[in-house]
Order: C-alpha cells, then structure tokens, then sequence
C-alpha cells in the first residue's frame, strides 16, 4: 500500500519466488504491506516494509515466528521473547542444552557469559577461559571454582593473593571491621551465641 499514483510490480523471480516492488519515489509513502486477509484467522496479520528500510511484522492476535530450515528459532508471543523456546514464560526465555547471554565488550575486549553451565548458573570469563562466579543446584555459592562444597567456598589458586578480604576504609577510629557470625547453641534457650572477628580501625594498619 502506498500513494494513490502507486505502481506494484510483481516480478516472477527465480527458484519460484515472488519479487514485489513499488515505483513510487516519494519516501514517505514508498511502502509495501502484505495483508493476509478473508478469514477472521489471518485478518489482521501483516508484513511491511518501510521506506525507512524497515521490516514491520504484525501478527494480531498470533505470535510473531522465526523458523531456519523450518526448525523454530525465535517467537515474539504478546512481549516475551522466546529463543529455543516455544511458550516463553517472561520478557526473555531462552531453552537451549547451554542456555547463556554473551556480553563482548569491544573497547576493551572483553568478553563474559552468563547462563546455565551443565546444570550450574554462572558468570564465565571467556577471555581468561576462567569461572568467576557459580551458584549450583543446592544453592552453593562458588568464588574461584565452580564445585562449592559449603553455601560460600572461595578458591583462589594465585600465589601471595588473598582469596577474601574485607576492608573498611571510612578511616574512622571508632570504626570497625568485622565479621560477625552467628552460631547456633543448642544448650541456650537464646538460640545464638554471638561470635565477631575484627579489627578496629585504630590500631590497625593500612
């Protein structure tokens, strides 16, 4: 659809395709929607392509679809955008053997992913082939290794590193820096017995 003075050629292409295109020269109007109409199943349902060089799909009603090679790829369903995934069940679904999100920083080449790793939700550092963060399927957090043996097991392979620290840099002398822990006492109707690991801020150097 277009101007008034449009002129829609359709073109035998080759291979059996369908070649359609438009004279008309004005940028504003120079479109061309396909229209699948005359049940109420498919009205509604359009495919245009704008002057901006723009594809436009509109499925009312139905899920907009990718297929390769007729296999499904990729589904639009009313917002959430499924890959691998037929019935996404939020805003990005995505079902695979390795479900991940690659995020490639150029300027800095960079590059991590984030997913599912046999079974364990991580943060991988592919540019050092290293796992930085994992949480497994009892809820085991992991720092430095992706086989945590307790709910936080931190692995640090590095020579003269320390593998946690804490610091506080407030630079207050009344400021601590602690670690407070709490262990359960079955002989005390209070439940807990406090234990703190610190140091205060004025006798310690920096």
């Amino acid at each position: 659809t277009g101007s008034a003075d449009d002129t829609v050629v359709f073109t035998a292409g080759t291979n059996g395709t369908l070649e359609i295109t438009t004279t008309d020269t004005a940028a504003a109007a120079a479109n061309i929607t396909i229209t699948a109409d005359g049940t109420s199943e498919l009205a509604g349902t359009t495919v245009t392509l704008n002057s901006g060089g723009d594809i436009e799909l509109n499925a009312d009603g139905g899920d907009v679809i990718f297929r390769d090679g007729g296999v499904e790829k990729m589904r639009l369903d009313g917002g959430d955008l499924g890959i691998g995934e037929s019935s996404p069940d939020g805003p990005l679904h995505i079902t695979s053997a390795t479900p991940i999100i690659v995020f490639d920083e150029s300027d800095a080449s960079q590059e991590y992913r984030i997913g599912s790793f046999g079974g364990t939700f991580a943060i991988y550092d592919s540019t050092d082939s290293a796992y930085r963060v994992a949480v497994n399927g009892d809820g085991d957090v992991g720092i430095g290794t992706t086989s945590p043996s307790n709910k936080l097991t931190v692995r640090n392979d590095a020579a003269a590193s320390v593998p946690l620290m804490i610091e506080n840099r407030n630079e207050t002398d009344d400021d601590t820096t602690s670690i407070g822990f709490l262990n359960q006492d079955p002989d005390n109707d209070a439940g807990y017995v406090p234990v703190l690991i610190g140091t205060k801020a004025s006798v310690a150097s920096d």
